[in-house]
């Protein structure tokens, strides 16, 4: 049984919670007076906006004010999260994230010591300290010690992390990245330095786990290029982020200001870039005069308050002057009241009334002042809001709201006697306020006649704007312009403009600098360069066409520039270590290449002091390799964040990366390796049989062992370990030393861009041939070739269920075409669907493969004569018979987990010989059954380096450890197959399968003669020299073997020629 105390605080409770839904009614509908008052001035708004923010972010705070003073029955407690109000959530809320600056990283408080022992550590410090069996301790995120084993001193309580064998380097920095970011947010552009990429950072953002897993802790995001002035450059941390707010993953939100020239995508020329440049130009002037006009404030500032402090000291003299004239008068009126009172007092019948504290009015004795112990009505929280502002106070406390409240409550009272109180009626009252009045204007009068100034004016303040407020820093020196720019032209304009400002820069891009790229080269401009490969499609227009010798002329061995994956996609980022691999390819060394992702990208970004390097007392920002960083191929065993593990894979071993550590056995003080120092390593050989010797020598396996390979008319004679015991005196012998040989490369089957000729969507069974596509003068065709694909395979594309006879084409042969229709392509993907004509579901599409199978088809669509409609389905019918036949085995396009399935079951039904699938991206539940059908699998290259989540990769890893023989696609850009078996590796897949796919189960796949993509006596002899394994994307192709012939790709564009030829030149 409830009592009564009991029901009076139930009622209670319930009075106070429609009290307190009234009082959020009414600040809701005085917030929207406020933020909608078209009266007020822009700034001004924003001034009442945030005000307001302020009023609703205390709201509770002013409700219950009568909170903290001694609680009287039946009062109502204050608001909880219980019943449906958190007041730190609300004020977190209404906080602006950009406005208030990121807190320093302190690391987790109380943080156990981290101490990684055993590894070589790359430290990066200013004497480039290369320490084996180094330990790094690491307390409350930072480096605490580092040092060889028998110098440091590591903590009882540390935890300790033995990484024997293992490499450890600073954490990598993406100089310019989108990660983090959405794809809209990734393309917003501007041209007055508005826009802030930290107000719309995802803190839960995918990609980060995958950045973290190439060791990258940190990435530089900005906007888009496509304006001329976009915005702040920030730098990002990179990983699981333990605080959801945005602001917390800033690790500097002054890294730069965004600028680019001529790099928007759209129509740049001699016309359009000048008037880029004008408004360029045009918004850091605006900037000046804004910082001018603030100049001028500060100044007449200065003077107001010189002016006011010589006023108050008139003032305070004129008032030290009439307190001696008050002085004199005061007896006598102290005189006239007394006796006045005395005759009140004498009057019958009256009780003198109680003066006031002035003593000059008879008032009745004030009431005590209210407490506030109610929620304040609309008017009160009207006339605190006035109050707030007049004082200045941007975030009260409850404890000035509530003094507040007692003032205004305390007028409010006041005032309310006032009117209650009686007039006078005696004729004293009113002589008394006459001789007031008078006096006063006599005192008026004096202080005329003392000359007291009147009160300056203060100044009014100009209207504040963020982003030229941001511009400004850039002119005081205070943060970079970093400016994107690509020709020569842009570059003089620029540097005669920056010479002028003299502010700092970062030069980015300068992809076709010309003869201004000496201009860059002495200035030492910081530089941010990027991509050295292509990854994601066709390059912008602004990037067509660079140099394939690019950066070569930019930078020399005292450069310093920042290397920096230059992506549209959120992931991209995670291809970093394959760009450094690429700049390492192009004969920049090692060591200035891991500084370029390391060291010089902090410098460049404000963070040098904190990032960049293993060094005592710098943020604890590491990543392990099991192998060298600049190889692709080696994985990360541990990556760490402020002494945080971002990224960690115990199972990874040391050294299981493909090639060499070259980081740690390189001076630190080499210089760039151009492309024309490059040795000459092969005489030119004109016998007609040759003997190659060497120390890796490809072997069936996919691995290397020692061994030679004598050509003679063309072909392999002899191949293996004593393959030169018996080798004619007069046969030349090449030898190679350590540089691997393996035969030829195998692109697998693509359409090669050709896809609009030989891909008819119009009939679902075209029975096309590749091979009518075949231009082997095509550029495509000996891009590939110059990466050492010397066979590839042309399909047609998959707009139909029979797309076609696939081709095998040797392009740098003396016949190119080596056999016209050597499979068949069936597409049971969606990419063969269509609503406007059959079949538009995968049931259809098995029914029409079926049915051809068994020898009936439907009668074409094609409207042709009857003669030739006849020859054409009688065409179309014998493809498919000779699938059955297994005459020609057949290739089938299938993507899902029910495509996969019913290609089994086709095949099971038709007694097909064993398929090689397309393409497929869920292949884990079927490994068995593939395996069990002999069956090979084809990926696409695309689809790899798409792989943003790593569901495919980790699919394809799974297939070839099964044993089933994996080939790649090379319907990306030339070479591009190379980088996707290097993610495999990286992903855990032996670089012996790897390289298998790129060869032997490669020209398996498609049914290709066994002498391609394999040693084999009698082939042909298409051989590749590299400069280290073919795996490692910082080798390169040093020379071709093609029917015997040795041929060296140039080394620059500048010694291609321009005309359309087949190589090697006949």
């Amino acid at each position: 049984m409830i009592g009564a105390h009991g029901v009076a605080k139930r009622d209670s409770n319930r009075m106070a919670g429609k009290s307190l839904h009234c009082l959020k009614n009414d600040f809701f509908w005085l917030k929207r007076d406020l933020l909608m008052s078209a009266s007020c001035s822009k700034p001004r708004r924003g001034w009442l906006a945030s005000a307001a923010a302020v009023l609703t972010s205390t709201l509770i705070s002013v409700a219950w004010i009568a909170a903290d003073e001694p609680a009287e029955s039946g009062t109502a407690p204050p608001p909880t999260k219980a019943n449906g109000f958190d007041a730190k959530k609300e004020e977190k809320k209404e906080k602006d994230p950009v406005k208030s600056a990121p807190p320093p990283f302190v690391g987790p408080a109380n943080q156990t010591p981290l101490a990684l022992v055993g590894g070589t550590l790359v430290t990066l410090d200013d004497d480039d300290r290369v320490i084996s069996n180094g330990v790094v301790v690491i307390v409350n995120g930072h480096i605490a010690q580092v040092g060889p084993a028998d110098q440091v001193t590591i903590p009882e309580e540390a935890e300790r992390l033995d990484l024997t064998g293992f490499l450890v380097t600073p954490g990598l920095i993406d100089a310019r990245s989108v990660a983090g970011l959405t794809s809209d947010a990734a393309a917003d552009s501007a041209s007055d330095a508005s826009l802030d990429p930290a107000r719309v950072l995802d803190p839960f953002a995918e990609e980060m786990l995958d950045l973290s897993a190439q060791g990258i802790t940190a990435v530089s995001v900005q906007p888009s290029p496509a304006g001329q002035l976009g915005g702040r450059s920030i730098l990002v941390r990179v990983g699981p982020n333990p605080d959801p707010r945005p602001e917390a993953m800033v690790l500097h939100n002054e890294a730069g200001v965004q600028a680019a020239l001529g790099a928007g995508g759209g129509p740049s020329n001699g016309l359009t870039r000048p008037a880029e440049f004008d408004r360029l130009k045009k918004g850091l002037a605006d900037a000046k005069a804004y910082q001018e006009k603030f100049q001028k404030y500060q100044d007449a500032l200065k003077k107001y308050e010189a002016d006011l402090k010589a006023y108050n000291e008139a003032k305070n003299q004129a008032q030290a002057v009439n307190a001696q004239d008050a002085s004199k008068s005061s007896g006598q009126s102290s005189n006239k009241g007394d006796a006045e009172n005395k005759k009140a007092a004498k009057t019958p019948g009256e009780t003198p009334a109680k003066k006031d504290e002035a003593g000059t009015n008879d008032r009745p004795a004030p009431s005590p002042t209210p407490e506030p112990d109610r929620p304040p009505t609309r008017d009160e929280l009207r006339r605190i809001f006035e109050i707030l502002r007049e004082r200045g106070i941007g975030r009260p406390t409850p404890e000035i709201l509530r003094d507040i409240l007692r003032e205004i409550r305390a007028e409010s009272s006041s005032e309310s006697q006032k009117k209650q109180e009686p007039e006078p009626q005696d004729q004293s009252s009113k002589k008394e306020e006459a001789e007031t009045k008078k006096a006063s204007e006599k005192k008026e009068q004096e202080d005329a006649r003392k000359n007291v100034p009147s009160p300056p004016t203060k100044p009014t303040p100009p209207d504040r704007e963020e982003p030229k407020e941001l511009l400004v820093r850039v002119l005081e020196n205070v943060i970079p312009l970093r400016l994107e720019l690509h020709r020569a032209d842009d570059l003089e304009r620029a540097f005669k403009w920056l010479d002028e400002l003299k502010i700092p820069v970062i030069l980015e891009g300068l992809s076709h600098p010309g003869d201004k790229a000496n201009l860059v080269r002495t200035r030492r401009v910081p530089l941010v360069l990027g991509p050295w490969v292509e990854l994601e499609g066709a390059p912008p227009s602004y990037r067509a066409g660079r140099p394939s010798d690019w950066p070569a002329g930019l930078i020399d061995e005292e450069s310093r520039f920042a290397l920096a994956s230059v992506t549209r996609r959120p992931a991209g980022s995670r291809w970093l270590r394959v760009q450094a691999a690429a700049a390492v390819a192009s004969g920049i060394a090692p060591p200035r290449v891991l500084r370029a992702i390391t060291r010089w990208p902090a410098e460049f970004l404000g963070r040098g002091d904190t990032l960049g390097r293993i060094q005592t007392g710098y943020r604890a920002d590491l990543a392990v390799f099991a192998g060298d960083p600049l190889d692709p191929s080696a994985p990360v065993r541990l990556t760490l964040s402020g002494g945080v593990a971002t990224f960690q894979n115990a199972q990874v071993k040391p050294s299981s990366g493909v090639g060499p550590v070259t980081i740690a056995s390189l001076p630190p003080t080499a210089g760039d390796l151009s492309s024309a120092d490059r040795p000459a390593i092969f005489p030119q050989v004109q016998a007609p049989a040759v003997v190659f010797t060497t120390t890796r020598l490809m072997t069936e396996g996919g691995g290397f062992a020692p061994g030679a390979v004598w050509v003679e008319a063309g072909a392999i004679k002899a191949f293996g370990p004593d393959a030169a015991a018996n080798v004619p005196a007069n046969v030349p012998v090449v030898e190679l030393g350590d540089r691997p040989l393996t035969p030829g490369l195998v692109a697998g089957p693509s359409d090669f861009g050709r896809s609009a000729a030989i891909d008819d969507p119009a009939e679902p069974i075209a029975a096309l041939t590749a091979a009518d596509a075949l231009d082997p003068f095509d550029p495509a065709l000996r891009r590939r070739v110059e990466a050492g694909f010397l066979t590839v395979v042309l399909a047609p594309g998959s707009s139909n269920v029979v797309a076609g006879a696939v081709a095998a084409v040797r392009p740098a042969a003396k016949t190119p075409l080596v056999n016209p229709a050597i499979a068949e392509k069936l597409v049971l993907s969606e990419a063969s669907r269509s609503l406007e004509r059959s079949p538009a579901t995968l049931s259809s599409q098995l029914a029409l493969l079926n049915r051809g199978l068994e020898g009936t088809l439907p009668p074409t669509n094609f409207y042709l004569p009857e003669p030739l409609k006849t020859r054409f389905e009688a065409r179309r019918l014998e493809s498919l018979q000779a699938v059955k036949k297994g005459e020609r085995p057949a290739l089938i396009e299938a993507r899902r987990a029910e495509e996969v399935a019913q290609v089994l079951e086709l095949v099971a039904r038709h007694k097909l010989a064993p398929p090689t699938l397309i393409g497929p991206v869920e292949l884990t539940p079927f490994l068995d059954d593939l395996k069990a059908a002999g069956a090979r699998v084809v990926v696409s290259t695309t689809a790899l380096l798409r792989d943003e989540r790593g569901r495919l990769t980790r699919e394809v890893v799974a297939t070839g450890i099964a044993g089933i023989p994996l080939a790649l696609a090379d319907d990306g850009e030339p070479g591009q197959a190379r980088i996707a078996a290097t993610q495999l590796v990286n992903a855990g897949l032996p670089p012996e399968v790897a390289l298998l796919a790129l060869t032997h189960h490669a020209a398996e796949a498609v049914a290709l003669p066994p002498s391609c993509g394999r040693l084999a006596v009698g082939a042909a002899a298409d051989l590749v020299i590299w400069t280290g394994h073919p795996l490692d994307l910082r080798t390169n192709v040093e020379a071709l073997v093609i029917e015997g012939r040795l041929w060296r790709p140039p080394s620059t564009k500048s010694d291609r020629s321009t005309q359309r030829e087949r190589i090697p030149p006949s």
